[in-house]
């Protein structure tokens, strides 16, 4: 599990640090045509992390996996909102729980491949808990043509209402980047 969760931080450094060589997408990303008013993005992703967590006498590990998609809109140059739905997969010890999450977000590309975004999350688990979550995610949109890029990220969940947790994931997504 260590070793999966040691790839995803390759890749994602690597996508970090690694710029588009072709000059004809970055000069369209300086352009800011990939990012512009008016135009749609779609993306799905997942995620994967491992805490250590010691809270209330329990020490342990807890293992979260996520699957989303999301959909918004550009409503000025480099800034889009939207919502989000998805699933999540939590284990603590010997216990584990699935939980349904719908939110809505707003992302900003400084640089029309860096991004960060937040929003607000409310998830409800199969137990019947809901909660909210502030996300906090930075991460890189690497174009591999006009409409398509992988994006890893790095997500900060800050436990919203009576959750003070702070959760924090490696994320891979594809985004789709509509006219």
């Amino acid at each position: 599990m260590k070793s999966i969760l040691k790839g995803v931080l390759i890749v994602t450094i690597l996508a970090f640090i690694n710029p588009i060589n072709n000059k004809s997408f970055s000069q369209e990303a300086e352009n800011n045509k990939f990012t512009s008013k008016g135009r749609i993005l779609l993306g799905t992703g997942a995620g994967f992390s491992v805490t250590g967590v010691n809270i209330k006498d329990v020490d342990d590990q807890l293992l979260n996996v996520n699957i989303n998609l999301s959909g918004g809109y550009f409503v000025i140059n480099n800034l889009a909102v939207g919502l989000y739905t998805g699933y999540e997969y939590s284990k603590l010890g010997d216990e584990s729980d699935w939980s349904y999450n719908v939110g809505a977000f707003g992302r900003y590309y400084t640089k029309p491949k860096l991004f960060i975004g937040t929003g607000y999350l409310l998830s409800s688990s199969k137990g019947g808990e809901i909660y909210g979550t502030i996300p906090v995610e930075i991460g890189y949109a690497y174009f591999l043509n006009k409409t398509f890029a992988i994006e890893p990220s790095i997500f900060l969940g800050i436990g919203a209402n009576n959750n003070t947790n702070f959760i924090y994931s490696l994320n891979l997504g594809i985004g789709i980047y509509l006219n």
